[in-house]
């Protein structure tokens, strides 16, 4: 797995575990006046954390693990491999010299005349 599926994944997780048992605690803690104010308060952090991750994590969640919606380009492109970068490659489209650069890319053979390349 990717290490940057992981840590968008982890950080979603976070966000679920800091606002179900926040919402849990508040409720519970606004309900009853015996409470202090500092631990309702920090529930209060605890919550807004935890929707801050969320917040951060559930649009691409959905627009592009949910619902698939990728940019497709079709055309000539030109694949060049960055050696200074690592496993980068550098794929340029010909018709709009639009140029994408991915980071630890597998090394790509150009054995195939026509390529459809999906960027997202």
């Amino acid at each position: 797995m990717n290490y940057e599926i992981a840590t968008y994944f982890v950080i979603f997780v976070l966000g679920v575990l800091f606002v179900l048992p926040a919402c849990y605690f508040l409720v519970i803690q606004f309900g009853n006046k015996q409470y202090p104010f500092f631990k309702k308060l920090k529930w209060t952090v605890v919550l807004l954390l935890g929707l801050l991750c969320l917040w951060m994590t559930v649009p691409s969640f959905t627009t592009e693990m949910v619902f698939r919606d990728y940019r497709v380009s079709e055309g000539t492109c030109i694949l060049k491999s960055v050696e200074s970068k690592g496993t980068a490659i550098e794929i340029t489209l010909s018709e709009t010299n639009k140029t994408f650069s991915f980071r630890n890319a597998l090394i790509l053979k150009s054995s195939v005349k026509h390529t459809r390349t999906t960027v997202g």
